[in-house]
């Protein structure tokens, strides 16, 4: 809170202290102009920051999480790659893998807060034959990401 309050202190003091002094008018100008400039991009950078952290939780559905999305994903033998993938089985969050439609599957991202939506996340994938995913077995993938690609593993198989 206080990262919000400080600038506008720092802004409404350049002003005051602009509209004092006495020296030549060109200074006193452009230190409120360079408030003005100040206070727009601090606007826009808070703006989209919230705008983020907005769409990071807008897809959320807080029945489906991390502890209890293995109650809705079933195995299939037509699609071997269901079920709830970590980079570390003792980790509280993961990718849920389930059928989608047309062969497809969708990846969700799931944390103790809640599951994406399917399709939401990530779009709908084969998985085999997808450049961002790499199959290493029916236990093991990697994904890519960001930082490029990251080893997942299926952590329970339902059967």
């Amino acid at each position: 809170m206080m990262g919000i309050i400080y600038p506008f202190i720092i802004f409404v003091a350049i002003w005051r202290s602009a509209g004092k002094y006495e020296g030549r008018k060109i200074w006193v100008w452009l230190s409120k102009i360079s408030v003005i400039v100040m206070v727009a991009i601090f606007l826009l950078v808070v703006f989209i920051f919230t705008l983020s952290i907005h769409r990071a939780f807008v897809n959320l559905n807080p029945n489906k999480n991390s502890r209890t999305i293995e109650k809705f994903l079933f195995y299939d033998e037509n699609y071997p790659y269901v079920g709830f993938w970590k980079k570390n089985c003792s980790d509280c969050f993961g990718l849920a893998i389930d059928k989608a439609k047309d062969g497809k599957y969708s990846v969700s991202f799931c944390g103790p807060g809640g599951c994406h939506e399917p399709g939401t996340y990530r779009p709908d994938t084969t998985i085999v034959n997808d450049p961002l995913y790499r199959v290493i077995d029916n236990n093991n993938i990697e994904v890519k990401g960001m930082d490029g690609f990251a080893k997942y593993r299926r952590c329970e198989l339902k059967e």
